[in-house]
C-alpha cells in the first residue's frame, strides 16, 4: 500500500535567491497551468520579500528535492494592503481548498479578521482563488 502525502504551504525564499531548478519549476508550473510564459529574469526580479506572504506549496515531505506544486507570492503594499503578485497551483491539486488555505495564511495589514485584496494581480484564475474554488 502506498501512502499519498498531503501538500503543505511553507514560507518560500525571495525569488532572486531561488535555485536555478526551483526557478525552472516555477516557470514550468505557470506555463502548464496558465499558458503564460515568463523568463527566468521576470521571476527573479519580482519584489517578493522573505515574509509570511511568500508561500510555496510542496508535498508534505518538504525536502529541497520535493517539486514545487504551487505558490502564492504577495507583497506588503502601503500600511493596510497585501497585494498578490503571483498565484498558481498544479491542476491535480486544484479544487481541494488549497487556495483558500493559503489566503488565510497571508498576513492581513492591521486588521487580522479581514483578508483584503485591493489590487488585481496579473494572474489568471484569481476569481476562483478569491471565491475559494481553488
Amino acid at each position: 500500500m502506498r501512502l499519498v502525502s498531503s501538500p503543505v504551504w511553507t514560507q518560500g525564499i525571495e525569488p532572486k535567491h531561488m535555485s536555478p531548478d526551483a526557478c525552472r519549476q516555477v516557470l514550468s508550473l505557470f506555463l502548464k497551468e496558465t499558458g503564460e510564459q515568463y523568463s527566468d529574469a521576470s521571476v527573479r526580479h519580482l519584489p517578493i520579500p522573505n515574509w509570511e506572504g511568500n508561500l510555496i506549496l510542496k508535498e508534505e515531505t518538504q525536502s529541497d528535492e520535493s517539486p514545487i506544486i504551487g505558490l502564492l507570492w504577495a507583497t506588503p503594499f502601503m500600511d493596510d494592503i497585501v497585494r498578490v503578485a503571483a498565484f498558481v497551483i498544479h491542476s491535480e491539486r486544484q479544487g481541494s481548498g488549497l487556495g483558500s488555505e493559503a489566503s488565510w495564511m497571508l498576513p492581513s495589514r492591521q486588521d487580522t479578521s479581514a483578508f483584503n485584496l485591493k489590487s488585481k494581480p496579473p494572474i489568471r484564475g484569481l476569481n476562483d482563488f478569491i471565491n475559494g474554488a481553488v
